[in-house]
């Protein structure tokens, strides 16, 4: 079994996992830096997306499709999935989480024994929590959103079709970030303003990008963003945001560092 080694990285360590049935012995971390995901930056139009959430099958391809592999996504009703873990195994999908029933954990089905569903969980080593979940029909429903996303590795048709625009694409995307950031922090934001960007504005940078820095051995930008981070929490935590204009100052410039090494180490110039 392979654990989660980095905040967030479920997903990332589903593919490990399920990757095992070709005979790949991989880490979580390994498949993020293979796929050079700490140098890539996606935009939706309204949210901003980094590290491990980066996710689905684009993101996942550019690890699996130089070796011969793809995903393969499903989408349906959560009342007919029932119907498609009758005649498949071994595929990744999420699930509520109990703090937060909202997001999304993700788990590999396993298979039905003794008429229950089981389910690989994807878990810190360390952590205090089952390798396995084990559902009857009625439980998995309550564990169940509407909407399910279903994904499994297949071989692929042809391993020649990464996006060659990924990497203007990233820097351009990240700029938008920046510069959003930048006016929003040239507001002097209030506390509640602070508060209130948390998840859509700072998380990004200082829990996705954070990461993928430690990952990448980026080690002086990491050190500047984590301290940047601690300030920003003791920030919300004494609702006090007198060290402000420092650390607006602080952040953009390390903002602007993150951008250059996109620019510079994003491999994805050419089609692989």
């Amino acid at each position: 079994m392979k654990y989660m080694t980095f905040n967030r990285s479920c997903s990332y360590t589903g593919l490990a996992n399920m990757l095992e049935q070709f005979g790949i012995n991989i880490e979580d971390r390994e498949i993020i830096m293979q796929a050079a995901i700490p140098y890539c930056f996606y935009y939706d139009g309204q949210e901003y997306f980094a590290g491990s959430m980066l996710q689905g099958k684009y993101w996942f391809d550019l690890f699996l499709k130089p070796k011969g592999l793809a995903i393969e996504e499903y989408r349906f009703s959560k009342h007919e999935l029932i119907d498609f873990l009758e005649t498949n195994v071994n595929v990744m999908m999420g699930i509520k989480t109990i703090r937060r029933t909202e997001s999304k954990h993700s788990v590999i089905y396993k298979g039905f024994e003794q008429g229950k569903y089981k389910f690989l969980n994807m878990r810190h080593e360390t952590e205090q929590a089952p390798d396995f979940y084990i559902f009857t029909q009625q439980e998995l429903m309550k564990v169940c959103h509407n909407e399910i996303y279903c994904s499994k590795i297949v071989p692929a048709d042809d391993k020649v079709s990464i996006d060659s625009s990924l990497a203007a694409q990233s820097y351009k995307n990240y700029d938008i970030y920046y510069n959003e950031m930048k006016v929003f922090l040239s507001q002097t934001p209030t506390f509640n303003d602070l508060s209130s960007e948390k998840n859509r504005l700072f998380t990004p940078l200082m829990l996705d990008i954070l990461s993928m820095l430690q990952i990448a051995g980026e080690t002086e930008i990491y050190d500047v963003l984590y301290a940047l981070r601690v300030e920003y929490m003791d920030m919300l935590k004494r609702e006090n945001t007198d060290s402000f204009p420092k650390f607006r100052d602080s952040i953009l410039e390390c903002m602007s560092k993150i951008g250059d090494l996109i620019l510079e180490k994003n491999p994805y110039q050419h089609i692989i």
